[in-house]
């Protein structure tokens, strides 16, 4: 254990050479390296440690109790995060192409807080679903951030009309989808999801498009996150049973 400790101090005055080399340093352990290192009968690399650590003003005092900082962690880990209301706006977006698909989002909070993120898909995706991993990433953004009321807004009319009951779900994948939508939306003590024109969309229409796209220059600032599997599971579909019938009838010769 001396060694490891004694070549991660190693390691980290090779890094912070200037500061080592300009400054008087205070290593705080209660590992006594200080004696082992000044004997003369070291041996091996322990040798060369010796050596290169003598060049600095190295100075090693012993760590102490650390009960205050075992409680200040504690009450930190402990305190919950503030709950922030009003003003919360998501905007989502998805795209598709032939290559890449993406998602982008859109976080404005109260103040001047505004969020962006890409995620750019690992999977094929079509154009429904990608919407809804934009509004499922968008959903778990708001929800970090301790949102309690937001307010979600997205172009795409079928996913829209979908989570708000005006249009019904068929595809199997998409039905899990809607389900992961609503668990997400149950969340928060209010989450409308609201339909707006492609034109009031702009900044996550552009955004999702540039999510798709393999150009490292663009919006290097925006949270970028690689999506490898999607969200949920496509269930397979169930086949319907048929019993062999015991006597013979009109469907024996159908069967």
């Amino acid at each position: 254990m001396i060694e490891k400790v004694t070549l991660a101090l190693v390691l980290t005055a090779r890094r912070m050479r200037p500061y080592f080399q300009n400054h008087s340093i205070t290593v705080r352990t209660d590992y006594p390296i200080f004696k082992i290192l000044s004997k003369p009968d070291l041996e091996g690399r322990m040798i060369g440690w010796s050596v290169e650590l003598s060049k600095f003003d190295i100075r090693y005092e012993p760590r102490g109790a650390i009960k205050s900082q075992c409680l200040t962690d504690f009450s930190a880990e402990l305190t919950p995060l503030p709950t922030l209301s009003g003003g919360w706006t998501l905007y989502v977006d998805g795209s598709s192409n032939k290559t890449v698909c993406g998602a982008r989002v859109v976080l404005e909070g109260s103040g001047d807080l505004f969020l962006e993120q890409t995620l750019q898909f690992g999977f094929r995706a079509t154009n429904n679903q990608a919407e809804y991993e934009a509004l499922l990433a968008g959903l778990n953004l708001a929800y970090d951030m301790g949102a309690c009321e937001v307010t979600c807004k997205s172009d795409s009319q079928v996913m829209v009309g979908q989570v708000n009951r005006e249009f019904e779900v068929k595809e199997p994948l998409l039905q899990q989808y809607y389900h992961a939508a609503k668990n997400s939306i149950a969340r928060f003590s209010k989450a409308p999801l609201e339909h707006i024109p492609r034109e009031d969309n702009k900044r996550a229409d552009i955004l999702s498009k540039l999510s798709v796209t393999k150009k490292k220059s663009h919006q290097r600032s925006v949270i970028q996150i690689w999506l490898r599997h999607p969200s949920v599971t496509e269930v397979e579909a169930d086949c319907l049973a048929i019993e062999e019938a015991e006597a013979d009838n009109w469907m024996t010769p159908v069967i």
